[in-house]
């Protein structure tokens, strides 16, 4: 029974963490004025209610790896390298990893509002 808990855990963070980098890949596409949507933290939140925050963790990481290869830290990268690199991947992820603690936290009382709280933690981390 473990063994298949981790299959479906692998299967499932790799299943979004591809849906992440596709939905970020279209989200520069579709701009309202200058800003851009950014789809990508719609698994990252599914992610991390299913899968705990350490997944949640992951698949922010994975979005500000994305982010950093797509050029998103191009205007920074020539001044601070390594800080770009860091703050990048480190601040997407540690929005996974609220998402999942906020509704771990919130869970015992209303599944549902824990559920839209977390959602909406991550865009204002």
């Amino acid at each position: 029974m473990e063994q298949r808990n981790r299959v479906r855990l692998l299967a499932g963070t790799g299943l979004l963490s591809a849906l992440v980098v596709v939905l970020q890949f279209i989200s520069n596409y579709i701009k309202i004025g200058p800003f851009s949507i950014t789809l990508a933290l719609i698994p990252i939140v599914i992610g991390a209610i299913l899968y705990g925050r350490f997944v949640g963790f992951f698949l922010g990481a994975v979005l500000g790896g994305f982010i950093l290869i797509t050029g998103g830290g191009e205007p920074f990268f020539s001044l601070k390298p390594f800080a770009t690199i860091v703050l990048c991947i480190f601040k997407t992820g540690l929005a996974g990893y609220f998402a999942g603690w906020i509704y771990i936290l919130l869970k015992k009382a209303n599944e549902n509002v824990a559920i839209v709280v977390s959602a909406l933690s991550v865009p204002v981390f």
